[in-house]
């Protein structure tokens, strides 16, 4: 974005739980902002829209006053309906748990522990609870649950319904983040990212 608005030596070093920039202004001083992020969230419509707009200000096709427009029209962009993150959890875990070898009544289970953990982790997330006691309480409960529908007979293995439905608590999207900032050099936001 600097350097379509005019903007030279462009700087910017982005962690998960800040971000520092800097730049040469068209009035030759060296501006610089630097921001704490509160609250992370992984939204790729986000992602692909602001893509989108960095590309069509590169070309001149968006000034300043529009840019501006559009990025406040993306940040307002509204979450998933609750039914569609209830149906995402729920295909997701009960799928992994039939990839790693559980029969269908595991998936069934894994799939429903899936969405109740998704009404978890969004309920969490609004009282700004920490990722790791988020993550602490939805493994409780989904290795409490996954045990006593196997002690019910409900699921053949607490095991595989177990990793089936933890699977929604693995932060894959961090990890490959992580590993690619490592190796390309980044190596502070590259161990940063594994923690978060």
């Amino acid at each position: 974005f600097a350097s379509s608005l005019g903007g030279v030596e462009v700087e910017c070093f982005a962690m998960p739980t800040g971000i520092v920039m800097s730049f040469v202004g068209p009035d030759g001083r060296i501006h610089s902002i630097m921001r704490r992020v509160g609250a992370r969230t992984l939204n790729f419509e986000r992602i692909t829209l602001i893509e989108g707009l960095s590309r069509d200000l590169y070309s001149g096709r968006l000034d300043y006053e529009g840019a501006a427009t559009a990025l406040d029209g993306i940040e307002r962009l509204a979450e998933r309906p609750l039914a569609v993150s209830l149906l995402a959890a729920a295909a997701g875990t009960g799928f992994f748990t039939l990839f790693f070898g559980g029969a269908w009544n595991d998936a069934l289970v894994s799939a429903l522990i899936g969405a109740f953990l998704s009404l978890l982790v969004r309920y969490l997330a609004r009282r700004r609870i920490s990722d790791f006691f988020t993550n602490l309480a939805g493994g409780a409960f989904l290795a409490l649950v996954s045990l006593a529908a196997a002690r019910l007979g409900l699921a053949s293995s607490a095991d595989l319904t177990i990793i089936g439905a933890a699977m929604y608590l693995v932060p894959g999207v961090a990890i490959t983040n992580a590993i690619r900032d490592t190796i390309s050099g980044a190596l502070v936001a590259g161990v940063a990212c594994r923690f978060f």
